[in-house]
């Protein structure tokens, strides 16, 4: 294995603060460049290194090239007691996505549940972020988001929907990680195929299918067909249940897009040269209107042990719920350091450089 292809561990601490002075020198708030670099480094904390920090290149490069402007605010176009619709401005989608949802918590405060849509926005990282603010105020948090065009209908050969990740996050006591479900509508994210392509490997069986029905095999050739939305990833559940995640998937874009009065479907494109102007979906629920918080994070454990419980097919494999996983490995990395490819922090290096930063 090659330097590049290999792993090098950096302190948590210290990674975040390198990608938090690039942001800080492309002339973004310390609050900015502090949501950036904190979506980006979790996600290579959790182990989803296809949203880690591999992407700041492409953000700065949005922002040199204008397809994403820090500068300009969002606006609040409609709103009531518990809901707001937010024109995003071609904005940053992970500053736009972390305001938003802290104003649904808000929101939710007063009303019990709250509710922001957010159009017009950007690339926001992983989904599942945005939710841990609900936690952190013991709520339950929603998080969604459309993409750009990757996903196909179910017996179809062209894209049609994005990716469109959706997360759930509820409360636990803290005897156990909080549940925390992050996933695609599609079987892979864009994001996977790219690492393939970095890594010189073929796309496997299962994830995608080319403009003939096909499995493609080369990486970047799929990449670029998909710009002319020709082929597409699978939706989650593959050739033989595609039909579940294509139906999620579309449930996302109404939620984002149709409910905010945003761009869907076809008409949200995202390459290097055009704005993308993709839209958010934020939900907080405060269970202390409900019920009382601590009996229900005290259900939570008692669900969560029944799962964890259940009699294994194979007793040396666990059995886990969603989030348990990325959780674990957060608390280790912020302990032992982040894990990412030689040839992504020569990458940084590089930028840092570039902007006459110490490393």
């Amino acid at each position: 294995m090659s330097e590049g292809q290999s792993y090098i561990k950096i302190p948590y601490e210290k990674l975040l603060s390198l990608v938090e002075s690039i942001f800080i020198s492309e002339k973004l708030s310390p609050d900015y460049a502090k949501a950036m670099a904190d979506v980006l480094v979790m996600a290579d904390a959790q182990g989803i290194s296809s949203h880690g920090v591999s992407r700041t290149q492409r953000y700065i490069n949005d922002i040199k090239k204008g397809i994403t402007n820090p500068h300009i605010p969002h606006d609040v176009i409609r709103s009531g007691t518990s809901f707001e619709v937010w024109e995003g401005n071609h904005g940053l989608g992970s500053v736009l996505s972390n305001e938003a949802m802290k104003r649904a918590i808000s929101l939710a405060e007063q009303a019990g549940v709250g509710m922001v849509t957010v159009r017009c926005s950007s690339h926001h990282g992983i989904t599942s972020y945005y939710t841990h603010h609900a936690l952190e105020r013991d709520m339950i948090g929603i998080a969604m988001t459309n993409t750009a065009p990757l996903g196909i209908p179910t017996g179809g050969v062209e894209a049609r929907f994005g990716t469109n990740p959706l997360a759930f996050a509820a409360p636990s006591t803290g005897k156990l990680p909080p549940f925390l479900l992050d996933m695609a509508t599609t079987n892979v994210t864009r994001g996977a195929v790219e690492i393939k392509l970095r890594n010189g490997e073929s796309i496997p069986d299962g994830w995608a299918i080319d403009k003939d029905g096909k499995t493609p095999t080369d990486a970047k050739q799929f990449l670029a067909d998909l710009l002319d939305l020709k082929g597409g990833l699978l939706p989650l559940g593959g050739s033989s249940s595609g039909h579940k995640g294509y139906g999620l998937a579309m449930m996302v874009d109404i939620l984002t897009s149709l409910l905010s009065g945003g761009e869907y479907g076809i008409n949200v494109r995202d390459t290097t040269d055009t704005a993308a102007c993709v839209n958010h979906f934020f939900l907080a629920i405060d269970i202390k209107q409900f019920r009382n918080i601590d009996e229900f994070k005290k259900d939570m454990d008692n669900y969560l042990t029944m799962m964890l419980d259940t009699k294994r097919a194979d007793p040396l494999k666990p059995i886990y719920y969603a989030g348990q996983i990325p959780y674990e490995k957060l608390q280790v990395a912020k302990k032992e350091g982040v894990s990412i490819l030689h040839s992504v922090y020569n990458e940084l290096q590089k930028i840092a450089r570039e902007h006459n930063l110490s490393i």
